[in-house]
């Protein structure tokens, strides 16, 4: 039928009259002013061909549908107007537009058309008819599969043409791919020529993939060309590609930006949304980049929401409101890319903030509802396109795609939307069969669409804790084999561990512990393979903790011991990666691994679709990573211990200990506290019955009360331990002894027949222990007022076990002090302090005010061996990297303090240090990154307060210990003792002055 149809229309064009062509515009605006599905989609593509090649559009027109007897009135009238826009006098007459011409008359007016022979050109032609409009409808429904072998055989059909290589490159893009290659970037933007559409569109395209694959360098390449091209692209695009332009450049300036600041991040997030407000009827391509972009600001947002930064919860909202918006417009204008896109991308936002209950199952009901209408509409929808597209493919065409080819409009982005729905509906009505079909709809949605990794659907309901154990074994089971087929290793590295936590959860702890020990060694590898700033062990933080927890439950407190220390290990190591991944000097060897992760992503979503992975680009990208980074190690052999990890010593570590000396690591668990205690003997396991949630908000209660002391009048005035009568003893004495004993009585109390003898207590706290006094916590009340630890322990802590490897080596000798004191003349009495201190070091350099600034830092005075700095410094819990020291004219960072070379440095004081604890999950990142960053510095120890201290309390501190520190007392020894002087004093008495320092590291 289509071989005689064609004849007929070839006759036709031979004996036609010569006719004016329409402008391009003309015929865009034909197509603007209708509501039709998707053809007016695709003949976008075709109309801008036939502006310069009308008789293709001629043929295109013939051999649509139009024999159908029940064709749509508005399908007729867009023919009618594509044609009449062909007519003789290129102009389209008012009663024409009002006229419902049926689908003969409207194939009649074809009449008109060039006398041109077209013959000849029927391949290519199949190509503009056929080919391309199902090419971009593949593009449209994400069958990314099958798009590929389309491209290709477009490439290989019009390999002269340009579009013909730029269209491809730009799908695969959109399809998760990467233009590695400068040279391969240039080539695309030669074939999009002088094209201001394609230029955007493209420049735009290679910002948002450079950034999702970690090579910020090509986005920040493309920012000015891509807003150079739109000078020049049509008004009503200018709205989209400002919402992408506000978003790269946010996305760019956040990544190296040290301090988040929420002004700006809030200042651009309304910029970018408001820019697209005005935005209206949008492409599939579009919105496959702008969801990106939406998904990028839901991601911060959410971020800050969690730090209970409840501000930001409105601008969540109502970006939820604009996808939904865009959402139900696509679905009216019968725009499948569009529709599909916003969707799928809102019922992955809403899976995400059910997970993070920051929406509850009733506000997502408005999604599920309009998901459950799309993919009934669109089956249908589909399954007619299906039919007339298997009908129509030329003989030839078909021959060259494969004699078995067949064009599937219903897999790819409908299957991801399906998969995303059921596990919506799981969530509100859970059943067997939503489960089954969920997990054939995301098998089908990764082999077509592509992998869609941490991203899948299932996963999502993995980690939701309302999901029933056996669904979510069932669901891992399914993702399993998916992410094995496509060799998703960060995937399944995920799922071994998440195994063993189901294991556990279904309360067989042995089959836990094995299955969480086996899957710790290849994550590991994986971690050290593609390099410490591979982000991806915080997930798994829970996971070795619960291992070490199960480990003590089962009587194997050395394994759990091990596990801790491994763990602390890798996390040491990731910190200073991320601080040293902003220093100048490791860019080489952070962009390698950057790199290697997008090479690996990227080869896993290839694998996914069929296709061939180059296994050879990722084989290169490792091997130029553990070269510039074995250079950047001889250079910087310093950094050896902060990029590099050590292995697990437990025999080590014991042995470094000091007779006199106990190593206690808390372990929190959500229904218990498990202690482990070591010392050179071995180690015990202790179970303490507090959960992680009262442990937490016991320890936050105390250190609000003690920190708050000084904005108290009355209590600085009267305060009084043993005294009912005196100022504040109801609302703040008494709640402070009793939240203080009860700390010591999980903390400690169970501990006290295994610390016998001991006189240093090394502590390796977890979470929101690192906030916690330990030296103020209160063992017993007597008539003379209370027993604090003070007095029966000296006090230290450890960043990680594995720091006492520390205590192997000699104690430095240099009894010479630098010392930086009130840079920005906010600290009088840093001076005063610092001035006292001085007296007791016959070699000290004092530096004042201006005077106080960070080159001093960077060349010590020979023989220093103590640096004092009295000056703010403001230690960030939500970001540990934006914590910073102040100093003359500027901010000393963590990224700072590594770059800095100490020799034979005994001791780093900071002694105006403040935490701001934030709501939410801390692991008192910001502390140990400190500390950290000194002792790779090459700092043995560091003295900081946990918060801001009176100057006459800091004052009186510090005078009475550095007169011990010059007399060869120990650290940790010396720091007790000026407590206990200080607490002797009645004004003093109060923990608030004396038990804000905690000493970290070498405590000898």
């Amino acid at each position: 039928m289509f071989r005689a149809r064609l004849s007929l229309w070839i006759s036709l064009l031979l004996f036609s009259p010569a006719w004016a062509k329409p402008t391009l515009e003309q015929l865009q605006g034909f197509i603007a002013r209708l509501e039709v599905r998707q053809q007016a989609g695709d003949l976008r593509g075709i109309l801008r061909q036939a502006a310069e090649e009308p008789e293709l559009a001629a043929i295109v027109v013939h051999d649509w549908p139009l024999e159908t007897p029940d064709l749509p009135g508005r399908r007729r009238q867009l023919f009618t107007l594509v044609v009449r826009g062909l007519e003789l006098k290129g102009t389209l007459p008012s009663e024409s537009v009002k006229a419902l011409l049926s689908p003969q008359e409207a194939v009649l007016t074809l009449e008109a058309a060039p006398a041109v022979e077209v013959g000849p050109r029927l391949e290519a032609i199949d190509w503009f008819y056929w080919g391309i409009p199902n090419a971009n409808r593949l593009l449209d429904v994400g069958n990314y599969r099958q798009l590929a072998t389309v491209f290709d055989a477009y490439v290989e059909t019009l390999g002269g043409k340009p579009e013909a290589r730029l269209y491809p490159a730009l799908a695969r893009m959109l399809a998760g791919d990467f233009p590695y290659s400068a040279a391969r970037r240039r080539q695309m933007v030669a074939w999009a020529g002088e094209n201001a559409e394609n230029l955007s569109f493209l420049y735009a395209s290679m910002g948002m993939a450079a950034l999702d694959f970690g090579r910020a360098d090509v986005a920040a390449e493309v920012l000015e060309p891509l807003e150079r091209s739109l000078r020049d692209t049509r008004p009503e695009r200018q709205p989209f590609y400002h919402f992408l332009l506000e978003t790269l450049r946010y996305r760019l300036a956040a990544r190296e930006r040290v301090e988040k600041d929420l002004s700006e991040l809030r200042a651009s997030h309304d910029r970018a949304w408001e820019a697209f407000a005005a935005y209206k009827n949008g492409s599939s391509s579009d919105m496959r980049l702008w969801m990106r972009c939406a998904q990028y600001w839901a991601g911060i947002l959410n971020s800050e929401v969690n730090f209970g930064k409840d501000e930001f919860k409105a601008l969540q909202q109502a970006d939820l409101k604009q996808l939904f918006r865009v959402s139900q417009e696509a679905l009216e204008q019968g725009s499948y890319g569009a529709q599909l896109g916003t969707l799928n991308g809102l019922l992955e936002l809403e899976l995400d903030n059910l997970w993070l209950e920051t929406r509850t199952l009733e506000q997502s009901r408005p999604v599920l509802e309009l998901a459950a209408t799309t993919l009934q509409t669109y089956r249908g929808w589909m399954e007619e396109d299906q039919q007339r597209q298997d009908e129509t493919c030329p003989p030839g065409l078909r021959r060259r795609l494969g004699g078995d080819f067949r064009l599937d409009f219903a897999h790819g982005d409908l299957d991801l939307l399906e998969s995303r729905y059921l596990a919506l509906r799981q969530l509100h009505a859970p059943s067997p069969e939503t489960l089954r079909a969920l997990n054939e709809a995301s098998d089908r949605s990764t082999r077509y669409h592509g992998l869609v990794g941490f991203r899948d659907a299932r996963f999502a309901l993995i980690l939701n804790g309302q999901v029933a154990l056996a669904d979510r074994q069932r669901l891992l089971e399914g993702l399993q084999k998916d992410w094995e087929r496509c060799q998703f290793r960060p995937g399944l590295l995920s799922l071994a561990m998440d195994r063993g936590r189901l294991l556990a959860e279904s309360g067989r702890k042995a089959e836990a512990v094995a299955q969480l020990q086996q899957a710790t060694g290849p994550l590991e590898g994986y971690l050290a393979e593609l390099g410490a700033g591979a982000l991806t062990l915080e997930a798994h933080r829970r996971n070795y903790l619960l291992l070490a927890r199960l480990q003590a439950e089962l009587g194997r407190p050395e394994e759990s011991f091990a596990t801790l220390t491994r763990f602390q290990n890798l996390e040491a190591v990731q910190r200073s990666a991320r601080a040293l991944w902003q220093r100048p000097e490791v860019a080489r060897v952070r962009l390698l691994s950057e790199e290697g992760q997008a090479l690996e992503q990227q080869a896993s979503l290839q694998r996914s679709l069929g296709l061939a992975a180059d296994s050879q680009l990722l084989a290169d990208n490792r091997q130029r990573f553990e070269q510039a980074l074995e250079q950047l190690l001889q250079r910087e052999p310093r950094y050896r211990r902060a990029l590099r990890v050590l292995p697990a010593d437990l025999a080590g570590a014991r042995r470094s200990l000091p007779a006199d000396a106990a190593l206690v690591q808390y372990v929190p668990g959500p229904e218990g506290l498990y202690v482990l205690v070591v010392t050179r003997q071995g180690v015990k396991a202790r179970r303490i019955a507090v959960s992680q949630a009262e442990l937490d908000k016991r320890v936050a209660r105390l250190r609000t009360r003690i920190a708050g002391f000084a904005s108290r009048p009355d209590l600085i005035k009267g305060f009084r331990w043993s005294d009912p009568k005196a100022p504040g003893y109801d609302n703040h004495t008494r709640p402070l002894l009793e939240d203080s004993r009860r700390l010591y009585d999980w903390l400690l109390r169970p501990l006290e027949a295994d610390l016998k003898g001991r006189s240093v207590l090394a502590i390796v706290p977890s979470g929101n222990l690192y906030y916690l006094p330990f030296s103020g916590l209160i063992r017993s009340m007597g008539p003379k007022g209370p027993e604090f630890v003070a007095q029966r322990w000296q006090c230290v802590e450890l960043v990680k076990a594995a720091d006492l490897r520390e205590l192997q080596k000699t104690v430095p000798t240099a009894q010479g002090l630098l010392a930086l004191a009130n840079p920005d003349g906010s600290l009088p009495g840093a001076e005063r302090e610092v001035r006292v201190i001085s007296r007791f070091f016959p070699k000290a350099g004092l530096h004042f005010g201006s005077d106080a600034a960070a080159p001093l830092l960077r060349a010590l005075p020979k023989g220093t061996g103590y640096l004092h700095l009295a000056t703010h410094g403001i230690l960030n819990a939500r970001d540990p990297l934006a914590s910073y020291l102040v100093v003359a004219g500027s901010r000393l960072h963590i990224r700072d303090v590594y770059g800095l070379s100490f020799r034979d440095l005994r001791l780093v004081t900071l002694s105006a240090c403040q935490t701001a604890i934030q709501e939410g999950d801390v692991t008192g990142g910001e502390v140990t990154s400190l500390a950290q960053a000194f002792s790779v510095a090459g700092g043995r120890a560091v003295l900081a307060s946990l918060w801001d201290v009176s100057d006459d309390g800091t004052e009186r501190l510090m005078s009475a210990l550095y007169p011990k520190l010059a007399r060869g007392m120990s650290l940790s020894k010396a720091l007790q003792q000026a407590q206990l002087e200080v607490m002797a004093q009645a004004k003093f008495q109060h923990p608030f002055y004396w038990a804000a320092f905690s000493l970290y590291g070498d405590w000898r």
